[in-house]
Order: C-alpha cells, then structure tokens, then sequence
C-alpha cells in the first residue's frame, strides 16, 4: 500500500513539473541538462553554404574542358559552281535553236545573236542572301557597266536558293514576264499576256527563298466577250483572273503613270560579269582574245594610236587585249560572195604590231562604218593559227562586236 502510495506521488510530481512547462503556443521542448564542456579549439570559419561564383581563371581545370567548335563557314560559290559553269557554256554556245533548261530562256532571249564575248558580258551574276534565311541565293541577271566601269544589272532572269544538298529555282524572267530586283528582296514586275493585256506587280522573296510571294497585282481585261472596253483589275493573289479580282476606278494611263512611279523604286547591285567568270571545267567554245569597244578621249596609261582614214565624221575604237596576242594586223576589208553562203573578206593590211598587250591597247581612228562590215583584225593564237574578225556594229544596242570569218 505504501509503494501504491510512492508511485501515485511520483505520477503527480511529474505531472506538475511538464504541465508548468506549456503556454498558449504549445508546449515547449525540454531543455536539457547543463553540461560543463571544455572549451571548443579555434577552426577556421566555414564558407556560406552558397559559394560566390569565382572568375573563369580561378576555376578548377577538368581534364575535358568545354570548348565551342566554330561554326564551318559555307563557300556557296562552290555549291553554285555546276550551275555557274551551265550558265556560261550557254552564253557563250547559244544558237537559239536547243530548248533551254528551266529557268535559261531569260537568258537565251538576251545573248541571241551576240558574239560570245559580248553576250559574257551582258548577262551577269551574284551571291547573296536576299530572303535573310542565312542562306545565299544565286541571282543571274542583266549586266552593263557605269561610269566607274563596275559591272551592275537590276533585272533578274533566274534567282536559285541551296536547298536539299542542291540548287533549287525560286522564279525566272523572260522577255514578257521580267522581274527587277528593289532591294531589301523585293522586285518590280511587269508582264504581257498579248496585245491588251498588261500585268504591273510587286512582289517578294519568301522567308526561305524558295519561291515570291505577291503584294500587289494589276493588271488590264476586257469586261465583256466584246473586247471594246479595257478595264484595270486588281488582287493580292498574283493571279491573272478576274472573277478572282476587283474591277479598279483606274484608266490605263492611271496604270501606265503607276508603273512609272514604281520603276523607280529599282535599284541596280553590283554583279560579276560572265566575262569575269573562269568555267571550272573545259568548254569547247573559242573566244576573241581581243575585246573592241567605242572610246571618247583617251584611255589611261600608255596606248599606241593608229589612224585608219582622216575623212570626216571621225570615230575611236579601243582595242584591247584579253591576254597577250601576237602578229596583230589591221585590215581594210572587201566583202565576197560564197558558193556556199559564208560570210567571207578579202583583206589588205593597214598596220602590224608585233603584240598587243593588255597593259598597252591600240586607239584607231577611222570614218566609221557601214552596213556591211569594212575593217577587221588579225592576230595569231596560242597554236600558231591566224584568226580573222570583223568589227561590226551590233543592230541591237550600237555596241561593237567581233564576228569572225574564215579567209
């Protein structure tokens, strides 16, 4: 009974002892007993937990260290170079008679009937990325030189992107159907779809190059099966269709004064002629050595001069060597005729130099020319062989041309 008695006051001494312990917020943990400790020796103070970033050079070296591998910078001239090479076998081959590949018939209609060496130098190229995709495109275009003599063209006969490991044909243009380049890949449009029927358009690369995307399209239609009144339509689509379109206000001088206005907007770029361009692979074609041009003045540097005839009205040709050529003659020619319908000379020597290089060309003054040709050149060729020309002007643009003969 005593021990009961013992063990109930125990319960309650303790009991007291905890229940003085609580408060409002709850009980609070058990101190525990003060220990005497000896006292802690010095360490060293720890650093945060959170380590200050440490300058590149103050890191720990790893065996492997992170490195970035520059980017390979793409030659797209040499991806284009098939296509480059094509280009100029055309130009310098074409006869009008083989049916071009896509997207050559621009071209073809812009060289017909010139000398290879001047068709070089009409039709020109360039590389560069005009759709802003990182990607160059290829633009073969018109080509005719300023004052400056930097080659430069605006009208775009065929505009290619890489894509899938090879050239792909974004659009053309042809003699009917001509896009000039704006800038900022953007271009002018103007098209014939026969007698009455005229298209003025803008349009503007795609983001991937690939194909144009219309901005505006106008262009002109009879209104009924009568065909007595033109009307202007107009739709966003680039289609030629009028239930697709909307009939405009405009009459055709509204139309024609428009085209105006957005002509100038065309801008010419810089481009390499195709007389600049040296073909990767051999091309069977035979060119004058020799290029001949219209001259005022005088050129710069030394030249040599040679007066043909004084008889007014007086004229100036420059001629010049493409690389150094040997025995060069000038000839008076006389046309004759040929059983077999050639074009052929008889010839008399007017002036022999020794060679012709291209650091000193010859000026010779003479009393222009006539209808059929009457001056001409000779000269030897790497071979030993003696090619003849005639210098003739083209119908075309009043250029002059050397069209060869056989004598």
């Amino acid at each position: 009974m005593k021990q009961t008695k013992r063990l109930i006051g125990l319960v309650l001494i303790l009991t007291l002892a905890i229940t003085t312990g609580c408060t409002k917020e709850g009980p609070t943990a058990p101190q525990p007993p003060a220990v005497q400790e000896p006292m802690p020796t010095e360490e060293p103070e720890q650093p945060p937990t959170e380590k200050p970033e440490t300058a590149a050079s103050e890191r720990p070296k790893t065996d492997e260290p992170e490195t970035t591998e520059p980017k390979e910078e793409i030659d797209y001239s040499k991806r284009y170079q098939t296509l480059l090479d094509d280009y100029y076998e055309l130009i310098v081959t074409n006869d009008g008679w083989d049916y071009p590949n896509d997207g050559e018939i621009g071209v073809v209609e812009a060289t017909l009937g010139l000398e290879p060496a001047q068709a070089l130098e009409h039709i020109g190229y360039t590389i560069e990325d005009i759709s802003g995709d990182g990607i160059p495109e290829l633009l073969i275009t018109s080509a005719h030189r300023d004052e400056d003599g930097q080659a430069i063209g605006s009208s775009v006969f065929a505009a290619y992107t890489y894509q899938d490991g090879a050239p792909h044909l974004s659009f053309i243009s042809t003699a009917r159907s001509n896009y000039r380049y704006k800038g900022q890949g953007q271009f002018h449009y103007v098209g014939s779809a026969g007698a009455i029927y005229s298209i003025l358009g803008s349009f503007t690369i795609s983001d991937d190059g690939t194909t144009l995307i219309n901005q505006d399209y106008y262009f002109t239609h009879e209104k009924d099966e009568n065909y007595d009144d033109i009307a202007v339509f107009y739709n966003d689509k680039g289609i030629w269709d009028r239930e697709e379109s909307i009939e405009l206000d405009m009459t055709l001088d509204d139309l024609w004064q428009l085209e105006r206005e957005q002509a100038e907007e065309i801008v010419e770029i810089d481009i390499t002629p195709f007389s600049d361009y040296t073909p990767t692979r051999p091309i069977d074609v035979d060119l004058p050595r020799v290029s001949v041009d219209w001259i005022e003045g005088t050129p710069d540097g030394e030249y040599d001069e040679f007066v043909v005839d004084e008889t007014e009205p007086q004229v100036k040709i420059l001629l010049e060597a493409i690389t150094e050529v040997e025995d060069l003659r000038l000839l008076a020619l006389t046309y004759e005729d040929h059983p077999e319908g050639q074009i052929t000379f008889s010839t008399e020597e007017l002036h022999h130099l020794d060679r012709l290089t291209p650091e000193r060309p010859l000026v010779v003054r003479l009393a222009g020319f006539g209808t059929i040709p009457n001056f001409g050149i000779s000269y030897k060729d790497k071979t030993g062989a003696t090619k003849y020309y005639a210098v003739t002007e083209s119908g075309r643009d009043g250029s002059l041309l050397l069209m060869e003969f056989e004598k």
